[in-house]
């Protein structure tokens, strides 16, 4: 079964759904375009979005569906026939539900209400998500922000300065996001006036203390909730000792601090602090309820990468699970139910960086109870 379903994998990474044409046969490139026409109608792609997507103007693009582009003709049939690919291969991979509500989500929901309860006019708090690639925190606050109209999702990056960090709050704002810092942050502060705003931030973990003790002097001091989520370098720099010169500001900034959820920690002991438990079993159907069944062995293998640090967990789980239920081999039925020794097949056909830690992933045998207990996944 696993050389079966490693060859099977290697075999649809390999398949190519449109080949590239004989440049030296007329027919075959009036195909081809015939075939990027009918392919921009199928998939509602305008002939804007596809010449930027293959990196070339729309002249070129369309000079090259009439026969009429004198340039490097080979190249641009190339990236279309790449494009063609990738697009329709993504197309064939069965949509999954958007967001699910498992219990890591409802333990970063509970985490974000608990500050905006303890949080009073002039008076924020600060709320703290931390956790590794994988656990899924980008997702649950793009999903807070959608359903909480006073709350604002604002995703950083390590390389932004003060000045662009607020600019981007103020853009999720919906504020002019020109000007330099005193421009900015006086914007800010105007629109928080009196208003109880919650501003989750993703991607924190590259904050400076001069960038916390800004947000907490701009966002906190205005009766605003702030959550920040990132990985443990967020922590430590949080955690840093105040005593030292150019710290002195994370006292303040940490006065201000309600709760710290810490998923890294909470997932390795499988459940929160307040005995909650995390990638339970229920979790795991709800995620992956399309496709091929997941046996028990499968259920627990799913868990026991969710709750192991360093090996993408849920992202991680959402490749592996795709890759088998769209493999040649799963879609002729010879796959009856996705099981530990499946998922290690394809964890290591597709490469992926967790095959090193997979001794430890393995689940010990589990006794049947004598009822079928393998669910809808995928």
């Amino acid at each position: 079964m696993n050389k079966k379903l490693l060859e099977t994998l290697e075999q649809e990474a390999r398949k190519v759904l449109v080949g590239m044409p004989n440049m030296d046969s007329k027919d075959e490139v009036r195909h081809i375009c015939n075939k990027v026409i009918a392919f921009c109608d199928q998939y509602g792609i305008t002939r804007g979005e596809l010449a930027a997507s293959i990196g070339v103007s729309l002249a070129a693009l369309s000079q090259f569906l009439l026969g009429k582009y004198e340039g490097d003709t080979k190249k641009i049939a190339a990236r279309l026939v790449d494009y063609m690919n990738r697009t329709a291969k993504r197309a064939e991979r069965k949509k999954e539900s958007p967001f699910v509500e498992t219990t890591v989500a409802k333990a970063i929901f509970a985490v974000i209400k608990q500050a905006e309860s303890f949080t009073q006019p002039g008076e924020g708090r600060i709320a703290v998500i931390i956790g590794d690639a994988g656990h899924g925190k980008s997702i649950c606050l793009r999903q807070y922000a959608a359903v909480h109209p006073a709350a604002i999702y604002v995703k950083l990056d390590d390389t932004m300065t003060s000045v662009a960090m607020f600019a981007a709050i103020a853009a999720a704002m919906d504020l002019d996001s020109y000007g330099g810092m005193k421009t900015l942050t006086s914007r800010i502060r105007e629109h928080l006036l009196k208003r109880e705003r919650t501003l989750l931030l993703d991607e924190c973990s590259g904050l400076t203390v001069t960038k916390l003790n800004q947000l907490r002097q701009i966002i906190g001091e205005n009766g605003s909730t702030l959550i920040l989520a990132g990985n443990n370098q967020l922590l430590k720099t949080i955690q840093s000792d105040a005593a030292r010169k150019g710290n002195e500001t994370l006292d303040q900034f940490r006065s201000r601090m309600l709760a710290v959820l810490d998923l890294d920690i909470a997932a390795s002991f499988g459940r929160t602090g307040g005995g909650a438990e995390l990638y339970t079993e229920q979790d795991v159907k709800r995620l992956y309820s399309y496709g091929i069944k997941l046996d028990r062995s499968g259920i627990a293998m799913i868990q026991k990468i969710c709750r192991t640090p360093q090996t993408g967990r849920l992202r991680t789980c959402a490749i592996v699970i795709s890759a088998i239920n769209n493999s040649r081999q799963a879609k002729e039925g010879q796959i009856e139910a996705i099981s530990a020794e499946v998922i290690e097949a394809a964890i290591r056909s597709l490469g992926l960086p967790i095959q090193d830690r997979l001794p430890l992933l393995v689940p010990q045998p589990m006794e049947e109870e004598g009822t079928e207990t393998a669910v809808k996944a995928g």
